[in-house]
């Protein structure tokens, strides 16, 4: 062998080191600029499920207007605003490319990257970590080497846009009947109840997670759960005794059969919320190569939610379980308006979030907004917990959320 071949074959070895080292710093920017993202949606899910709240319950009880079923159509109706993104991330595209077709031109002598972390995809909702991935060398000729990050296991196939469209009316069918059993709940039970029975929709969010392979279960997660329903029980019931708590939430104290039902109600919310969640996670997670998928999906969602509720609302009329009317009050009408689009803003980063983090994750996270909303209560009406288990309790609930998601990032 030649000086020369060896200086060439060393060369091409320290191209490929090269490569190989720009191919982990761009998949660990991936990851870190994912998990930021992930939070920041969270954080947005939390600060309008709080505002939320209190928007509803001046709606519920603070006026006669009595309409949960009108309320919660609101809510689905709005998330047809997300899907109007198609034509501005066209455009951006637009300029990117021309932009990049300029530096080509008219680049500079600068040190580019070998590889853009914008043109690394990577699954949202695949799991697969670093060590799954393979890194495939297509060229080397001294001067340009094409690297394509590739998961070794096989992609799941794409699913056609009909397949789309009908699942996204599927789901527009199970949010409506979370939020509709969730408002309907108030009527038969009390708020402390649904407060913790709406916690257990993160252990809906494990079970039906692991059923369709968007979760993985372990027992630490498990007790998570565990430790953050507790967690939810010792902030919400400081008032009264053990017995007194299991008796009101089971409906066995001296509440009638509507609180059983109402508690039931609430249990099927959380369940559907779960399905919401878990199904957006199975959905869109498989679509990572074609970015309108999730838009055409949110305008499905909010589309069926128009097309199919109207008549469900005249058939509540016409059988008298609810009046079809619209309120009468300006500043009502201002609440239920707001509080419909705040809360499909909430329930979108609470999708995004499950997609970038997992649903485990994002329903943990809306026990964490319980404790915040009471100490909202506690600064705005001078409402004082002097109960050390006050504070044990949202240490509880902050702890699980904290301990499930540094396990999550581990997952991905």
């Amino acid at each position: 062998m030649t000086p020369e071949s060896n200086i060439e074959t060393s060369t091409t070895d320290a191209t490929v080191e090269q490569i190989r080292k720009e191919a982990a710093r761009v998949s660990a920017l991936k990851k870190r600029r994912r998990w930021l993202k992930g939070f920041l949606c969270l954080l947005v899910l939390v600060i309008t499920w709080v505002i939320t709240v209190q928007l509803a319950n001046m709606v519920m009880k603070g006026s006669d207007y009595d309409h949960p079923l009108f309320v919660a159509a609101i809510d689905g109706m709005f998330f047809v605003i997300f899907g109007g993104r198609m034509p501005f991330r066209a455009l951006k595209y637009g300029f990117r490319i021309f932009f990049r077709r300029l530096h080509v031109l008219f680049g500079t002598s600068e040190s580019v990257p070998l590889l853009d972390p914008d043109d690394t995809r990577v699954s949202y909702g695949s799991g697969v970590s670093d060590d799954d991935f393979s890194s495939n060398i297509d060229k080397i000729d001294g001067k340009t080497a094409v690297v394509h990050v590739r998961s070794v296991e096989s992609e799941p196939k794409p699913l056609r846009t009909g397949n789309i469209v009908t699942m996204g009316a599927v789901i527009a069918f199970i949010y409506f009947i979370s939020g509709a059993c969730a408002t309907t709940a108030l009527k038969y039970t009390s708020g402390s109840n649904e407060t913790v029975l709406s916690t257990t929709s993160s252990l809906f969010s494990l079970v039906l997670g692991v059923l369709f392979s968007v979760e993985k279960f372990t027992w630490s997660k498990l007790a998570a759960i565990a430790t953050s329903i507790c967690g939810i029980c010792l902030v919400t019931f400081l008032d009264k005794t053990t017995s007194e708590m299991v008796m009101g939430v089971l409906g066995l104290g001296s509440a009638s059969l509507e609180a059983v039902l109402g508690n039931f109600l609430c249990l099927l919310a959380a369940m559907a919320y779960s399905g919401f969640l878990v199904l957006m996670k199975w959905m869109l997670g498989r679509q990572e190569k074609s970015k309108d998928c999730d838009a055409i999906m949110y305008t499905t969602l909010g589309l069926s939610t128009i097309a199919f509720v109207p008549p469900l609302l005249f058939l509540a009329d016409l059988f008298g379980v609810e009046e079809f009317s619209f309120p009468h009050d300006p500043k009502i009408f201002a609440a239920v308006f707001f509080c419909g689009l705040l809360n499909a803003v909430s329930d979108y980063c609470a999708s995004v979030a499950s997609l970038l983090t997992s649903p485990l994750v994002t329903s943990l996270s809306l026990s964490t907004a319980i404790p915040l909303s009471m100490i909202c209560d506690s600064f705005f009406f001078q409402t004082v917990h002097i109960s050390p288990w006050y504070y044990v309790g949202i240490l509880m609930i902050f702890t699980s959320f904290v301990f499930t998601s540094v396990e999550d990032e581990s997952e991905q």
